[in-house]
């Protein structure tokens, strides 16, 4: 059971993306940048840039880090069964994340890198190993290592581009992106300058996946959210339903020196196909 829930999470963050975070150049010359309060925004201009219109850009400030060790309780739950348990994530950033889940013994254990994702059912010994192409064509989304690591920390999951639509509203950034037949919103706290929701549906598509960010707690890397809250909507003509992974992170460790990250996959451990 477990397991069925590690298998999610890893699948439920990551579907509503199909690109890996890369930064555009601008092609405006005119910008505005906005800062945590009103007095750190900046407005940059060059000789040639027309004042009337400036154009809001709006990349929120990202966590930095080396290693990273994260304590958190995921809570899962769908129309079939909910369950919460603790974790621990392990992160070299852009190599390695690692997950191990135990309930008094260690019941789970996955590993994520740039290449591909293990995961270890220990109650039934089995193994589940697949690449993100493998990954992406189950899901209909291209997926990749860097989008994992964006969400789980709380990072934009797809960089401000020129062709984004960008407005601002009450305190709060809007960005809108398409990406293919996917339609992205991205809601940004202009005071704190932080990711707050991400919202992904398909164009003309029943279903979108909704991720908000809350509780933002400062560390000399950043700020990072201690609640990630992930909802898969459903909706059929006549029901609606809703799957839904809570993360709440309680402890944060930042270093530079390296963790260990040990994995194996045993010898009698069954490969198990990720499509059952």
């Amino acid at each position: 059971m477990v397991f069925k829930v590690l298998k999610w999470a890893a699948i439920i963050s990551i579907i509503a993306f199909q690109t890996s975070c890369k930064r555009h150049k601008l092609k405006k010359s005119e910008v505005f940048v906005p800062g945590k309060n009103k007095a750190d925004s900046t407005v940059i201009i060059t000789e040639k840039a027309p004042v009337s219109e400036p154009i809001i850009i709006a990349q929120p400030d990202e966590l930095d880090f080396n290693y990273l060790k994260i304590k958190s309780k995921v809570a899962f739950s769908s129309p079939d069964f909910s369950q919460t348990f603790p974790a621990t994530i392990q992160v070299k950033k852009d190599s390695i994340i690692w997950v191990s889940v135990a309930v008094g013994l260690e019941v789970a254990r996955g590993i994520i890198t740039p290449d591909s994702a293990i995961f270890l059912d220990r109650l039934n010994r089995n193994v589940y190993q697949f690449g993100y192409q493998e990954l992406s064509e189950f899901m209909g989304f291209n997926i990749s290592f860097d989008l994992v690591q964006a969400l789980l920390v709380g990072n934009m999951p797809i960089y401000v581009r020129d062709e984004d639509v960008v407005t601002e509203n009450g305190g709060f950034i809007t960005v809108k992106q398409n990406v293919g037949e996917l339609e992205v919103e991205n809601t940004i706290d202009a005071f704190k300058n932080k990711l707050t929701r991400v919202l992904a549906q398909r164009a003309n598509a029943p279903n979108r996946l909704v991720i908000t960010y809350a509780d933002f707690t400062k560390t000399e890397n950043g700020e990072i959210p201690q609640r990630i809250e992930t909802r898969v909507e459903k909706l059929a003509v006549e029901t609606e339903t809703t799957t839904s992974i809570n993360i709440e992170h309680n402890k944060f460790e930042f270093l530079e020196r390296d963790l260990r990250f040990p994995f194996s996959v045993p010898k009698s451990y069954t490969p198990v196909s990720l499509k059952k």
